[in-house]
């Protein structure tokens, strides 16, 4: 919440002018390519690859990062669909460093679906995973992601903060179903449909 407040009472350009201030060449390079981690197709392998585990953890992953895209896309192209990235602002951002090869993108900015994304399986794998030093270092590679989003200008620190709060909400909601409600009981959820096949 401090945080959300400190970003909020911002004036949003001058904060990212502010957080893109400091490029190196080896930051870049981590940035272009951590960003991606929070793609797409990675939720959808890794919900696929939690069958090997068990339905439990495959409904974790694709219901929770499902529901929060879900959230994400009503939004981007609904009440936030004129809410567009830094690129459009370069004017009242003079002087900010653009990295070289990454594709600077326009419009649905609100709210960052790649930190979404993020956030959603870190704390998916901390669930799956029930260690305290694991799901840290899950928290922190989440909000590398998330910061790279910003770095790469993509998107401005509020749509970040937004996505981080989506992704976290989603998250809850799947874990509390899987793991507090009723439905939590039924014992083919601790199955593995990929397993069985091969027992």
């Amino acid at each position: 919440i401090p945080t959300a407040l400190a970003v909020l009472a911002r004036d949003r350009s001058a904060l990212h002018l502010w957080l893109t201030s400091a490029h190196t060449p080896a930051g870049d390079a981590l940035f272009r390519n951590v960003t991606h981690l929070a793609d797409t197709g990675t939720v959808v392998l890794l919900s696929v690859a939690m069958l090997l585990h068990s339905w439990r953890a495959f409904l974790l992953m694709a219901v929770g990062n499902g529901a929060a895209a879900l959230v994400v896309q009503a939004i981007t192209l609904g009440p936030a669909a004129q809410w567009h990235r830094p690129a459009l602002f370069l004017d009242r951002m003079a002087g900010l460093p653009l990295v070289p090869d990454v594709e600077q993108l326009l419009h649905h900015s609100f709210p960052s679906g790649h930190t979404t994304a993020a956030v959603g399986m870190g704390l998916a794998f901390a669930v799956l995973l029930g260690r305290r030093w694991p799901a840290f270092a899950l928290a922190l590679l989440a909000a590398l992601i998330g910061y790279s989003r910003v770095d790469l200008s993509q998107h401005f620190a509020e749509d970040v903060l937004a996505g981080a709060f989506i992704g976290t909400l989603a998250m809850v909601a799947a874990y509390r179903w899987l793991y507090r409600s009723p439905f939590a009981q039924r014992p083919w959820l601790d199955r593995s449909p990929l397993r069985a096949q091969h027992q």
